[in-house]
């Protein structure tokens, strides 16, 4: 039997153990010394131009960039961790990988498949033709495109969008996360929950949106452009460097403007904490 003394330290240890599983998110992975597993697979699709392409993955980036020829390069990384080596290569084994071609239709997918005392995910990295359409999803992780101009959807649950060089249609949206576009004649929405929002480029005729639960929004448009704004923001203020044509309803922290004379272009633009800036954009020095 222990005496007082030794349940009172065993008592100590036993509530410093909890604390720190509490502390770590209730997941001794988080602090254990962990093996790691990883495992490559590749393919390439010969396509059209302008292929779809379809991809869901999950706790990992996607990276599309453009080909100069028309076919469309995938790889894929799956990686898994545990308590040893053993756990870390059956958790790999039940990360499933599927890549199945229809006509110039391509899906590529990473599933885990049941429960697992183990953390994994997969990474996907694409080289395709510049006009293929994207339809993009992670369950957490970053999203980057550059050079493709089919047309973008894509959302994650955790991590940055960006988008680089696009053209067309530009749908994105985080739950945490923040959102970079760069893009021409694009018609956008973006969504965020907790993260800020930048665009800078032209817009296509049409309504946009930019919504953000908490970050700023920063726009930078063509000198030239013309379009109807509808601001709001319950923290801060809003900012256009455009001059007003037709002045509409301005409450605290709600602005509706008309810029040019005949704008074809709306833009809605919404956070709750953080500023909104109309931006136009300056010529660039070489």
């Amino acid at each position: 039997m222990l005496s007082g003394g030794a349940r009172f330290k065993v008592g100590k240890l036993g509530l410093g153990l909890v604390l720190l599983v509490v502390l770590a998110g209730c997941n001794a992975l988080d602090f254990a010394p962990l093996a790691t597993a990883t495992k490559t697979v590749s393919e390439v699709f010969e396509t059209d131009d302008a292929p779809q392409i379809v991809v869901e993955t999950f706790n990992g980036s996607i990276d599309v960039s453009p080909s100069e020829i028309d076919e469309v390069v995938v790889e894929l990384t799956k990686r898994a961790s545990g308590f040893d080596q053993s756990i870390a290569e059956d958790a790999l084994d039940g990360i499933h990988v599927s890549m199945i071609q229809t006509g110039d239709t391509i899906h590529i997918t990473a599933r885990r498949a049941g429960w697992s005392n183990a953390t994994g995910g997969a990474a996907v990295v694409i080289a395709a033709p510049a006009k293929a359409q994207l339809q993009l999803k992670s369950s957490n992780g970053r999203i980057t495109c550059e050079g493709l101009q089919g047309g973008i959807k894509a959302t994650t649950s955790n991590g940055k969008l960006e988008i680089i060089d696009a053209r067309g249609r530009v749908d994105v949206a985080s739950s945490n996360g923040s959102i970079e576009i760069e893009a021409a004649n694009a018609a956008v929405t973006a969504h965020t929950s907790n993260g800020r929002i930048e665009f800078r480029g032209s817009l296509a005729e049409g309504e946009h949106q930019f919504k953000t639960s908490n970050g700023s929004i920063d726009l930078t448009l063509p000198p030239d452009s013309q379009f109807a704004l509808t601001g709001s923001t319950s923290n801060s203020r809003i900012d256009c460097d455009f001059p007003i044509v037709t002045e509409g309803k301005r409450h605290r922290g709600r602005l509706q403007r008309k810029v040019g004379h005949d704008p074809v272009r709306v833009i809605s633009a919404t956070t709750s904490n953080g500023h909104i800036a109309i931006r136009k954009e300056r010529p660039r020095l070489d």
